[in-house]
């Protein structure tokens, strides 16, 4: 019979390998915490924000109720939600995540503060990543060098970033009084490593950038017909990179010089063909909404209109889909103003509503559904014929910050 090897390897040999072996699941785990599978959406931390990148793949963050809409975690997936990791390593402290940008799975941007709430002069950070969250880095942004000054309760916040590539971004800031605003443009040439304030522009956004030096920004008009009139909003456009900004009208049908709109949201596929989502309103209160298209730069523009008191779009590269919320019923998804019947999955109840949403094209698409308490994500591959749920994973609130977050079972 033979014998064991163990007894023919001396103990310091067999010490040793212990310790490889050990050393190597050790390393095993590690990797494996990286990537959090999900399994439950009930507890912790409540989602916030989500982007579609590609079919399958996407962003969402997360953060703790009691911060109202802030968000503090940044999860990204490959393969529709199965599995998940967490982009920012835990040692880096984050906070608030303010605007977030990818142009790609491996390039991106994270402008964030420490602050969780409102801080006169608190400082924003500038996270980039080049590899896909593999390594980051971090960079503060001065706004006092941008002559972005607090005073008393009335804060510049960035309100937008935008990256056209992996070189050519904007960040756009706020700073509002009750009647006055003022927005700031910064602009990099160089993947977000320095910034230079350029111009002011015309308005609050939306604001995209289809190349280096084209873009798009809504705003309103350099001089109101009248103090006092309902303010249209007007879509500007640039040709060098955010320096200068020239006008170009919607005229959108409306019934009376009482009624005004405002743009919500923009995509232009190039300087010539785009597509605008906007709101329409009376003495002050939103009582439609309108689909604008333009193929020739904004030069005329076709129209579809529907009554609702609330509704939220996504464009994406054909059309404009909307979640309307008709307050009579539970809520509905169009697209152009025809109903989409999306298909919900097994035990979510049929009285939710359906809040934000993210099409990637006219069939890929996650939807954010609100099914009592709970705020739940939704996926789907055929424009709503079927869905599924997809579970983020939570990060339990109180925990030292360098755990990784934790699942727990749907109940």
């Amino acid at each position: 019979m033979a014998r064991s090897l163990s007894w023919k390897i001396p103990p310091s040999v067999r010490l040793t390998l212990l310790v490889v072996f050990l050393l190597l699941i050790s390393s095993q785990c590690a990797e494996c915490a990286q990537t959090l599978r999900s399994s439950g959406w009930d507890s912790g931390d409540i989602l916030r924000r989500f982007k579609l990148m590609s079919p399958g793949s996407g962003w969402v963050t997360t953060g703790p109720p009691e911060y109202g809409g802030v968000s503090t975690h940044l999860y990204w997936t490959d393969d529709g939600g199965q599995n998940w990791r967490q982009l920012i390593p835990w040692d880096i402290p984050v906070g608030r995540l303010w605007q977030i940008f990818f142009v790609d799975r491996l390039h991106g941007w994270v402008l964030t503060t420490e602050a969780l709430e409102p801080q006169e002069n608190a400082p924003f950070y500038l996270l980039s990543t080049e590899d896909g969250g593999k390594h980051w880095r971090k960079l503060q942004l001065e706004r006092s060098s941008f002559d972005l000054f607090d005073k008393g309760n009335i804060r510049y916040f960035p309100s937008q970033m935008f990256f056209s590539d992996s070189k050519h971004g904007w960040i756009l800031w706020h700073w509002q009084l009750p009647l006055f605003w003022r927005d700031t443009l910064l602009g990099t040439s160089d993947g977000g490593r320095t910034w230079m304030r350029l111009d002011d522009p015309a308005g609050s956004g939306p604001l995209q950038f289809v190349s280096a030096q084209d873009g798009w920004i809504a705003g309103v008009a350099e001089y109101p017909e009248s103090f006092g009139a309902p303010e249209d909003t007007l879509l500007w456009r640039t040709h060098d990179g955010g320096w200068n900004w020239k006008p170009v009208t919607i005229s959108v049908p409306k019934n009376s010089a009482e009624e005004g709109f405002y743009v919500v949201a923009v995509r232009f596929r190039n300087m010539r063909d785009g597509m605008v989502a906007a709101g329409l309103q009376r003495d002050g209160v939103t009582y439609g909404f309108v689909n604008c298209y333009t193929g020739d730069g904004g030069k005329t523009w076709r129209f579809s209109q529907f009554n609702a008191l609330g509704a939220t779009p996504s464009i994406s590269n054909e059309h404009i889909f909307w979640s309307v919320d008709r307050r009579e019923t539970k809520g509905t998804l169009q697209m152009e103003g025809e109903a989409i019947s999306f298909t919900l999955p097994a035990g979510l109840s049929q009285g939710g509503k359906f809040l934000d949403l993210d099409f990637l094209d006219d069939s890929n698409a996650w939807v954010e559904y609100r099914d009592g308490s709970r705020f739940l994500l939704l996926s789907t591959t055929d424009r709503g014929k079927t869905s599924r749920l997809i579970f983020p994973p939570q990060h339990v609130t109180g925990g030292p910050s360098s755990e990784p977050p934790k699942t727990t079972p749907p109940k």
